[in-house]
C-alpha cells in the first residue's frame, strides 16, 4: 500500500482519530492527528512537524492503522492534508521496493560467491537438502573450539 492510498482511505469527512504509519527504514512511528477528515498535526519520533514532513518524502509504507475517536491534543495553525497528499503523489510508489529488490539481489549474489569459495570444505547430502556435512578437518576444528569453551566454563564454575 502506498502513502497516497493510506491517506485517501483514512482522510474521510467527519472522521476523527489518529493515523499511525510505519515507514520502511524509519525507527519511529508516524502519527497523524485527524479532525473532521483533515490532518491537523504530524509527529515522527522527536521531530517537529516540518522535519517530519521532510522525513516521510519517498518512504515506503510498511503498515498503517487508524485509531477512531482518539482526541486531538495538538494542532498546527492550518491543516496539512494537502501537503501530505502532495508528498504522496510526488514520490514514486515503487522506488523503495526497487531499491530493496536491488539490495536483495546483491546480497544473494554475494552469498553465492561465498558458497562457491567455501565449496571444497562442504559436501551437500542429496537425501536432505538442508543437511550439510562438513569434512573431517573442519569438523575437528569446530569440536576442539567447543571443547575448549566448555572446559573453560566448567573450570570457572568449579573455582567459585
Amino acid at each position: 500500500m502506498t502513502l497516497g492510498e493510506v491517506l485517501k482511505t483514512n482522510f474521510k469527512e467527519d472522521q476523527q482519530g489518529q493515523l499511525v504509519i510505519k515507514f520502511a527504514g524509519e525507527q519511529h512511528l508516524c502519527k497523524i492527528s485527524v479532525e473532521k477528515g483533515q490532518a491537523v498535526y504530524l509527529a515522527l519520533g522527536h521531530m517537529n512537524p516540518d522535519e517530519a514532513l521532510d522525513a516521510v518524502v519517498g518512504k515506503a509504507v510498511e503498515w498503517s492503522n487508524f485509531i477512531k475517536g482518539m482526541p486531538v491534543r495538538k494542532r498546527l495553525d492550518e491543516p496539512i492534508t494537502q501537503l501530505l497528499l502532495n508528498i504522496a503523489e510526488a514520490a514514486p510508489p515503487a522506488e523503495a521496493d526497487i531499491q530493496l529488490d536491488a539490495i536483495t539481489a546483491a546480497v544473494k549474489a554475494a552469498m553465492a560467491e561465498v558458497v562457491v569459495k567455501t565449496a571444497p570444505a562442504v559436501a551437500i547430502v542429496e537425501a536432505a537438502p538442508d543437511e550439510v556435512i562438513v569434512n573431517d578437518e573442519v569438523k575437528q576444528q569446530r569440536l576442539s573450539v567447543m571443547d575448549r569453551r566448555l572446559r573453560g566454563m566448567m573450570k570457572s564454575r568449579w573455582q567459585r
